[in-house]
């Protein structure tokens, strides 16, 4: 069954993190899905560039508790952008 979705859109740096602060208890897994424009390890917002890491650190087991040993999955589809000279 599908919980809460959340549009991180706009501002998403206070969104992930909040969404790593919601209740989880009654959750099984977690999952994330983010398509964007970006590099190598970097995604960019509308707010601008967040590390992959920093997106995902929040829902780590020593900071989201209710999530620790839990399938969290983040599926990340950026495409780089290359300018032509």
């Amino acid at each position: 069954m599908l919980g809460a979705q959340r549009n991180l859109c706009v501002d998403w740096n206070p969104s992930v993190f909040a969404a790593a602060r919601e209740d989880h208890s009654q959750s099984d897994c977690f999952g994330c899905a983010i398509l964007s424009h970006g590099e190598e390890g970097m995604v960019y917002g509308t707010d601008g560039v967040v590390q992959i890491d920093t997106l995902t650190a929040p829902f780590k087991g020593d900071r989201c508790t209710q999530l620790a040993g839990r399938p969290k999955f983040f599926f990340i589809q950026v495409r780089e952008l290359h300018q032509q000279f």
